[in-house]
């Protein structure tokens, strides 16, 4: 998202460059806390989280994953827990 905007934090200075992977949590007043806030996302090309991030939408809509609220939200919190953790 283009409206999407740090709190006078420069985001270059304040980031590893060999950061492979970056996006924001959820708002605190959120009803979705520990989600992944999904319109601002950086990756490494081919990195394996959005490659699983995509994988669920697919598997959303085959009716294989059931989610009640914000699938951008939720897919890409599953997906950096599956990858990552």
């Amino acid at each position: 998202d283009i409206d999407v905007e740090t709190r006078s934090i420069p985001l270059w200075e304040v980031m590893d460059p060999q950061t492979e992977f970056v996006t924001t949590l959820v708002h605190k007043d959120s009803n979705h806390l520990g989600g992944f806030f999904q319109a601002f996302i950086g990756v490494m090309p081919k990195h394996p989280v959005m490659k699983r991030y995509l994988e669920l939408f697919v598997e959303y809509y085959e009716g294989k994953v059931e989610v009640k609220g914000p699938l951008g939200v939720y897919f890409l919190r599953m997906a950096y827990d599956e990858v990552i953790i």
